[in-house]
């Protein structure tokens, strides 16, 4: 059985409001992002969200205040990725990258006096 999509959580957890419900719905917000496997997936993910919450708005007016919470803790997100260095993706296999990586050094002689 699949999730439902995220910005319906938020819209049933504002709608709900029960003590505790922003902070539930924040945490939901930083797993969904945290299931991006790349920061690039991260950053459309973001957007993605930023979009669909601003549908919502439009949906139901009622929740503005929950959903511009989310829209904050999405911008802290944001320019907290802006401020650290692009990390690139680690190999499954990474002793397996070092092992090409060594052979691959050891024939560069080779190559060169070719």
């Amino acid at each position: 059985m699949s999730q439902p999509p995220i910005h319906l959580m938020i819209r049933a957890l504002a709608e709900n409001g029960a003590p505790g419900a922003i902070d539930i719905a924040q945490h939901a917000v930083e797993m969904f992002l945290a299931a991006s496997p790349t920061d690039a997936d991260r950053a459309l993910a973001v957007d993605i969200l930023l979009r669909d919450l601003a549908s919502l708005r439009g949906v139901a007016p009622h929740i503005t205040a929950f959903i511009g919470r989310i829209e904050m803790q999405l911008g802290r997100i944001r320019r907290d990725a802006l401020k650290r260095p692009a990390q690139r993706p680690v190999p499954a296999d990474a002793e397996m990258t070092e092992e090409v990586a060594a052979s691959e050094a050891e024939a560069e002689p080779a190559l060169q006096a070719a």
